[in-house]
């Protein structure tokens, strides 16, 4: 029989109780899942609004990286942080390069990053708008910043400059349906650099403090860089800075501040600051440049000193790479200066050239023999000749093997050679011509008999001319007589002088000359005051056995002779009253720089002139005819040379005339060509055979120059200012502001975006800061 099933059921209130367990579930299965939903879509948003703004900042900071600080403009005009910015862009060759042009990036391109306020959405976005074929308004900043801020104000560039090749994107918002609810935001801020002057030694280091824009037609071209102390090191006893050498971008040109000290007199040398005071201090080494630095004594947070520069020249500071004809570069703040007779003294010839002698010195005698009572005329090769000179003196020399023997010369005169003879040239006729012979004298003292200020030695009191011991040599006084040095016109000179009758007071030094060769002529007795020698037949010693004393004029033998030898006289020297400075070639690195004035510091005293040529040209090989350039000497003076990039001047320096004066009796003058003539008219007793130039020594008594400026309005950009500043343990740390500007080394750039869900805003930032590759050097 079949088995009987029981059946099993839900009672009502399981039932119930089943239900509700399942109502609870699926509520709070629904509640997480909408929790779930609702941060997802926040979430999505959030990445969103990141991706897009990271997207946005990559793209903004590779374009800025890739520009040029030169022509970058922001809005508005003035402020510290700004809403738009504007940068030039180039277009790309089909390998990946600029465009040049004549060297240079070609800047075709302006791109604007600007931030819009839509009145059709209420908010605000981020746009960017390029203008194509926008060179020649891009690089003139009055064209840059209007059209700038007429894309700032419309949003786009419909009413702007070159509008017709304008497009402006929306870049956050990135579609058109997130414009209703999404806003953006966007500042733009320079950011400079602040220097801290600490080290625990002196030192000093290259700084950038940024870029400024710099526009000529800003205050007639000056600009006002004020240095401000901001804080110190920890470590630092002191608030002070120093500066060695600042620089405006394009020239560049190294402008010394130490000259704001005391220049006052110079185009951009004004100074002002707030408390203390500002010095010339001497750098360690002469690597600093033009040897000198300013420090500014400051003792507190916010002193400062403000320099007043014009924008833009060339200082020559330091004449660095110049060429000097007979001037110097001398003292600590390196000017350039005709040498007074002690700097400029030059050997241009010594008779170990002239007879390939050893050049240990001369040589003496193995058994010393006198030439008493002799005559010497030596030749002064023009080949031996090194350098020209208005002025000049001869060193002669005594035989150096016995001490207790001298050399006395009774009377001396320098010539020019006649032909290849033994005779010299005098015309009586015009004695202040080249051609005139001058006597030599050498000055002593009385009360000790001994050479003054031009060498030493054992002196015959009251003698003309000096005798010679050992172991000195003498120098005759300056003479005025020009020694030239013509390739077309050659000459040879000859010094003449007479050896006492005395053979205690008769022994010379000698250079030995190869056989054959003629480099003097002896006669016997005083014949120093003939210059021809008429009358007499030389006879040829040049022999190679021939020595002193076989060689020596004497009675019942020649009465004069032909030497190899040069005798007594070792070397001449010469000074010339004139001289010239060529400075380097200079690069404006302006293809037209519209040259304004030159100027420069002088001390030019009555007795002597200084004249200036300046010249420009396109290519840096230039090499002016100076000769062909009208020289000028009124300081300042306007320029009208042809105005290309490359530059280059000549300074000429004298002194005219010389006068001679006597030693004892200083009141006492004589002319240069009574000098030269031999027409001595002082009438104080001992007076006249002791002549010295009045004008010896002395910077005050020569003429010198220094910091030349040549310059010219700068294009209107951005301009770098760098330059070397001083470390020491007691400096503060300092910022720089241009005209109350601060500079921009690089750009903070900030953008964010916000989004409205459900009441709630949701904001993403970011933030960059980059520096312009290109800085317009």
């Amino acid at each position: 029989m079949p088995r009987k099933r029981s059946v099993n059921a839900f009672t009502i209130p399981e039932f119930l109780i089943a239900f509700g367990i399942g109502i609870i579930l699926v509520g709070v299965f629904l509640s997480l899942w909408y929790f779930a939903y609702r941060n997802w879509t926040v979430e999505r948003v959030r990445s969103r609004l990141r991706i897009n703004l990271e997207t946005t900042m990559e793209r903004l900071k590779e374009e800025v990286r890739l520009s040029s600080a030169t022509y970058m403009s922001g809005y508005p005009s003035g402020a510290t942080t700004y809403t738009a910015i504007s940068f030039p862009a180039a277009t790309q060759d089909a390998s990946g390069f600029y465009t040049l042009d004549s060297g240079f990036i070609n800047w075709d391109k302006s791109v604007i990053y600007h931030l819009y306020d839509n009145p059709s959405t209420g908010n605000k976005e981020l746009r960017r708008t390029e203008f194509t074929n926008n060179h020649d308004i891009l690089i003139v900043s009055t064209q840059r910043e209007a059209q700038l801020a007429s894309v700032a104000v419309a949003g786009d560039g419909s009413s702007a400059p070159n509008s017709a090749n304008a497009i402006t994107t929306v870049i956050l918002p990135h579609s058109a349906s997130e414009k209703a609810y999404m806003d953006a935001d966007f500042t733009v801020t320079p950011a400079g650099q602040g220097f801290d002057g600490y080290s625990e030694e002196e030192t000093r280091v290259n700084v950038s403090f940024g870029s400024v824009n710099l526009d000529p037609a800003f205050d007639g071209g000056y600009h006002e860089l004020k240095f401000a102390v901001i804080g110190k090191n920890d470590d630092s006893a002191g608030w002070k800075f120093g500066i060695d050498t600042l620089a405006i971008t394009p020239s560049g040109c190294a402008r010394e501040p130490e000259i704001c000290v005391d220049h006052t007199d110079l185009l951009d040398t004004e100074d002002s600051h707030s408390s203390g005071d500002s010095d010339l201090k001497v750098g360690p080494n002469d690597v600093w440049s033009g040897r000198n630095y300013l420090e500014y004594n400051s003792d507190a947070v916010d002193d400062f000193i403000t320099l007043r520069f014009y924008y833009d020249l060339w200082r020559d500071s330091n004449f660095d790479n110049s060429q000097r004809n007979n001037t110097l570069l001398a003292g600590d703040d390196l000017i350039i200066k005709l040498p007074d007779l002690d700097e400029g003294k030059a050997i241009t010839w010594q008779a170990k050239d002239e007879t390939g002698a050893d050049a240990d010195g001369y040589i003496a005698f193995a058994n010393p023999i006198p030439i008493n009572n002799i005559t010497v005329r030596t030749i002064i090769s023009h080949e031996i000749i090194q350098m020209e000179g208005d002025m000049v003196r001869v060193v002669f020399k005594a035989n150096h093997l016995e001490p207790t023997k001298a050399l006395k010369i009774t009377s001396a005169y320098l010539d020019v050679r006649d032909g290849e003879t033994w005779k010299c040239i005098y015309d009586s006729d015009d004695p202040s011509t080249y051609s005139s012979r001058v006597q030599l004298f050498f000055t002593t003292d009385p009360a000790t008999g001994t050479v003054v200020d031009y060498g030493t030695g054992d002196i015959t009191p009251d003698a003309i001319i000096p005798q010679v011991s050992y172991p000195t040599k003498v120098y005759s006084n300056w003479a005025i007589y020009p020694i030239e040095k013509d390739p077309d016109d050659p000459k040879d000179y000859c010094v003449t002088f007479h050896v006492a009758n005395d053979i205690d007071n008769a022994h010379i030094a000698y250079w030995k000359g190869t056989a054959g060769e003629t480099h003097s002529y002896l006669r016997l007795n005083d014949y120093a005051q003939d210059p021809t020698w008429s009358g007499v037949t030389p006879v040829d010693m040049t022999g190679g056995t021939v020595d002193p004393p076989d060689e020596l004029p004497q009675s019942g033998g020649p009465e004069c002779t032909i030497s190899r030898h040069v005798y007594a006289v070792a070397s001449i020297e010469t000074w010339s009253s004139e001289g010239s400075v060529i400075s380097q070639v200079y690069d404006t690195k302006i293809t037209s720089p519209g040259y304004n004035t030159v100027r420069w510091t002088e001390h030019k005293p009555t007795n002597s002139s200084i004249a200036f040529k300046v010249a420009s040209s396109a290519t840096e090989e230039m090499s002016p005819d100076w000769d062909s350039i009208t020289g000028f000497s009124d300081n300042p003076h306007t320029l009208s040379i042809a105005n290309e990039r490359y530059l280059q001047y000549r300074s000429d320096l004298a002194v005219t005339p010389l006068i001679w004066t006597c030693l004892d009796h200083s009141a006492v003058t004589v002319s240069d060509a009574d000098y030269k003539s031999g027409a001595i008219t002082c009438t104080s007793p001992g007076c006249g055979k002791y002549l010295v130039p009045q004008i010896t020594t002395g910077s005050t008594l020569f003429p010198w120059i220094d910091n030349v400026t040549i310059d010219w309005p700068g294009p209107a950009k951005v301009c770098e200012i760098s330059g070397y500043f001083v470390q020491r343990p007691d400096y503060g740390i300092i910022s720089l502001e241009v005209d109350g500007q601060p500079l921009a080394r690089s750009w903070n750039f900030t953008s964010s975006v916000t989004q409205k869900i459900r009441d709630n805003d949701y904001e993403a930032s970011l933030s960059a800061s980059v520096e312009p590759l290109n800085t317009g050097k």
